[in-house]
């Protein structure tokens, strides 16, 4: 009986079932474009899941078969079964044929699509065992080209439209965490003074690993920025800018586990140490939250819209405040914030300031024109004031689109005492 249990510890060893989480990316396209309460998306991602843990442990299999040999150098990868003796190598011939024929059959449910996406995977991840892994900066392409393609496959298995931002955002965080697994085992070797052996690499090289690795983290956060100043998410969510907390969320994780790793807190594989460190749950916790109130907001949080008109022509500006509006949802408001044409004087001054230092010639337009416009594209005048900043005078208007068409009176401009600017 001990042996029994002993058996099956190894061969879950073996397959590298810890490693399976990995896999999970492939429900990502589901969940970000909010489409995850679809039973068929949902069902789709779990075989495309399904079918890339059969392909993975396939070639964990392959790789620990052929590499057994230099992982027996290696001072953590000489504890895995094949290279310490634990598991005979007659398991791979029956096991391998296994997963392999599984991964053909679940892939060809999904479509030729997602086949030849896993498949891509699969013999990439065989030539990276047997010699790529080998290649200087090549190895860390193809980890972070595996993550790449997972993503890639939930797209397949569901046929979902690709997202670029969650490619692009994925790859240098993954091409990141690449890097740190190379820098944790530079600095596993530091005190032996021996290179690592079947790698590319030498001791000396884990500057710049550690310096590409931080920078494309950095990048991807960067990445994210852009994603969430993009229109799409403008379409997705109510609360958009609730999702810039999401950027200094990210990027103290990525900083975090970097200076982990360098003080030798991290495990071999990062992605490993981030599914078993209790600080990176807290901290999807908080992506998650986030995610949530951008899409659903608080209760009285109102979505706000803001616009300028002074750099517009004067012929597109009803239409440019049309088109606005009509993309706003119901209860969202909008603010505008403009020069008074109506005030000559300080109207002018600004209109040769902005010549001067931005060489464009605006044309403000008087606050009774502008609230007459927002009331001709459907908007409920709630709240107008004037404010003087420096000698230039600003009116604000806050319009709200309502649920139904409404015809509420537009209130008096207000003026409020000069605020300096």
């Amino acid at each position: 009986m001990q042996y029994g249990r002993s058996l099956i510890f190894e061969l879950a060893r073996a397959l590298r079932i810890h490693q399976w989480p990995k896999n999970l990316l492939v429900f990502l396209p589901a969940l970000t474009s909010q489409k995850f309460d679809d039973p068929h998306l949902f069902a789709a991602s779990l075989e495309a899941f399904l079918a890339f843990c059969a392909a993975a442990s396939a070639v964990y299999l392959i790789n620990d078969l052929a590499d057994r040999e230099h992982d027996r150098q290696h001072p953590a990868k000489r504890l895995r079964p094949f290279a310490a003796g634990t598991l005979s190598t007659r398991w791979c011939y029956v096991l391998i044929p296994l997963l392999v024929g599984a991964t053909i059959a679940v892939g060809l449910a999904l479509g030729w699509s997602f086949l030849i996406v896993i498949m891509l995977y699969a013999l990439l991840a065989v030539a990276y065992s047997m010699a790529l892994k080998r290649i200087l900066m090549l190895d860390v392409i193809l980890i972070a080209v595996f993550y790449g393609l997972r993503v890639i496959a939930g797209y397949e298995a569901t046929h979902l439209e690709y997202s670029i931002w969650l490619i692009s955002f994925t790859q240098f965080l993954f091409i990141s965490l690449a890097f740190m697994k190379r820098d944790i085992e530079l600095a596993r070797l530091k005190k032996t003074r021996e290179d690592p052996a079947g790698r590319g690499y030498v001791r000396q090289d884990r500057s710049v690993i550690g310096a590409f690795g931080i920078s494309s983290g950095l990048i991807s956060v960067l990445v994210l920025s852009f994603y969430i100043d993009s229109h799409v998410v403008k379409e997705l969510y109510r609360h958009p800018w609730v999702l810039w907390l999401a950027c200094p969320i990210v990027g103290y994780g990525v900083g975090r586990i970097w200076i982990l790793a360098n003080r030798g807190a991290a495990d071999d594989d990062p992605v490993t140490f981030v599914l078993r460190d209790p600080v990176s749950y807290v901290l999807g916790g908080c992506l998650a939250l986030v995610a949530l109130l951008a899409k659903f907001g608080l209760p009285g949080l109102v979505p706000l819209t803001s616009a300028a008109l002074i750099s517009v022509p004067p012929e597109a500006k009803a239409s440019f405040l049309k088109d606005i509006t009509e993309k706003m949802r119901p209860g969202a408001v909008l603010v505008l914030v403009d020069i008074d044409a109506s005030r000559r004087g300080g109207s002018w001054m600004n209109q040769l300031h902005d010549l001067i230092v931005s060489q464009e010639w605006v044309v403000p337009v008087a606050a009774h024109v502008a609230r007459s416009m927002l009331q001709q594209a459907g908007m409920v005048i709630r709240e107008e004031s004037f404010v003087r900043s420096l000698w230039y005078p600003h009116y604000l208007i806050l319009a709200e689109k309502p649920s139904v068409p409404s015809a509420t009176p537009a209130k008096p401009l207000a003026p409020m005492s000069a605020a300096p600017g």
